[in-house]
């Protein structure tokens, strides 16, 4: 078991977590998808509006699994794509 953290620490982790996660399910018409920074060659940046909110998450390893399944991209030939 690794250490360095309490139990009330890691419950004040989870709860802020819990807090500040959000969901999207957009239209690919309403999706953009920058290119990468010169310091970050696979880093690509999604931006779309909800609402009048432009938002522009953090693409993550699980936005990427999602991405690559739904678009029946197998997963090692996607991350290949990645790298």
């Amino acid at each position: 078991m690794k250490t360095g953290r309490s139990l009330t620490d890691l419950a004040q982790e989870l709860e802020r977590q819990a807090q500040t996660k959000r969901d999207f399910l957009i239209s690919t018409a309403d999706a953009e998808c920058l290119p990468p920074a010169a310091d970050r060659p696979t880093a690509y940046t999604l931006r779309f509006t909800v609402g009048d909110e432009a938002v522009q998450p953090v693409v993550r390893d699980l936005c990427h699994d999602q991405l690559g399944a739904h678009l029946g991209i197998p997963k090692p030939y996607y991350e290949r794509l990645r790298s």
